[in-house]
């Protein structure tokens, strides 16, 4: 590691090791409190072996060997052409753990085997949809999609029921409002700046909204945190990139790391922190060991969370 940071040293990993090896390496995540070093089973996300982890890891391993068909190279097309929509990163996660069948359904839940979903179902409605829609249209409809899988879980789980053209409304905003940011409008002050969505902090407190956009090909990061008072005007916001990302997980820890950061810096003592990002929001909130492959990461979020009495994460 470089001396006296807690990051890798590249001049002195990439000269040893083959490219990929030296990739692996420098996208391994470091904390810089003194964590102690664990051993873990990477292919499982809770860092604990399985056979049906190894089963995976062994398909995965012997599926790079074979030669990739027509169908294949078609579906990587209709891969590319949705990565490259103008579109915030989490519809884009949306619309591809909806093509991998990864969304968390009843039937992915329960009876998996029972149901017979594949990629090349969702990617056959997929050219369909944008055979027939333009660009523009076309990015409407992944967010009205990503909103009715939310509409779906807060109806499940909160007993809320959006109606369809509240549904549409809140697409429309969402993606408004990252076209605006796109833009960079000028002449924008903080009393014209409140925030869209849930409440503005408890009096005398300031809330800290992080949020991270990830780069696979470039394994890279850009991370962007927002800091606003009681009244909901803008405070601080700050931006900045890390190379040598691997995954968005990663990401995201990276980005509330950030936020911290910011706070810390600015010695703001009374902090709700929100994200979007709800497996690393649990993972900090309970008291249990973590063995994934953010841990370390995770650990020493968890500890700069209780130096501070009143800050909390949300």
């Amino acid at each position: 590691m470089v001396e006296g940071k807690k990051e890798w040293n590249e001049d002195l990993i990439r000269p040893i090791f083959r490219e990929e090896e030296a990739n692996q390496i420098c996208c391994i995540p470091l904390s810089r409190k003194e964590v102690e070093d664990k051993l873990i089973w990477g292919p499982s996300n809770k860092g604990l072996f399985s056979v049906k982890s190894a089963y995976f890891l062994e398909k995965e391993r012997s599926s790079r060997g074979q030669g990739e068909s027509s169908r294949g190279i078609e579906a990587d097309d209709q891969w590319k052409h949705i990565w490259s929509m103008n579109l915030p990163s989490k519809m884009k996660l949306f619309i591809w753990k909806a093509g991998n069948n990864l969304l968390a359904t009843k039937s992915n839940l329960v009876a998996r085997k029972k149901w017979n979903t594949k990629e090349d179902d969702f990617l056959g409605l997929w050219a369909k949809i944008s055979s027939k829609l333009n660009k523009s249209e076309t990015e409407e409809v992944v967010a009205v999609m990503r909103n009715l899988w939310i509409r779906r879980n807060k109806f499940i789980f909160e007993q809320k029921f959006a109606s369809p053209s509240c549904v549409i409304r809140l697409a429309k905003e969402d993606l408004n409002e990252y076209y605006a940011t796109q833009s960079k409008p000028e002449g924008l002050n903080s009393t014209q700046v409140r925030e869209k969505n849930g409440c503005p902090p408890e009096q005398n407190m300031v809330k800290a909204n992080w949020d991270a956009a990830f780069d696979a090909k470039a394994r890279k990061v850009g991370v962007g945190v927002i800091i606003r008072n009681e009244r909901g005007e803008v405070m601080v916001a700050c931006h900045e990139q890390k190379l040598n990302v691997a995954d968005p997980v990663t990401a995201e820890c990276y980005a509330f790391r950030k936020a911290m950061d910011l706070c810390r810096d600015l010695y703001f003592d009374k902090v709700i922190f929100e994200g979007d990002a709800q497996v690393i929001i649990n993972a900090v909130n309970v008291q249990v060991e973590d063995l994934s492959y953010v841990g370390s990461l995770v650990e020493e979020l968890r500890r700069s969370l209780k130096r501070c009495n009143e800050w909390r994460v949300q």
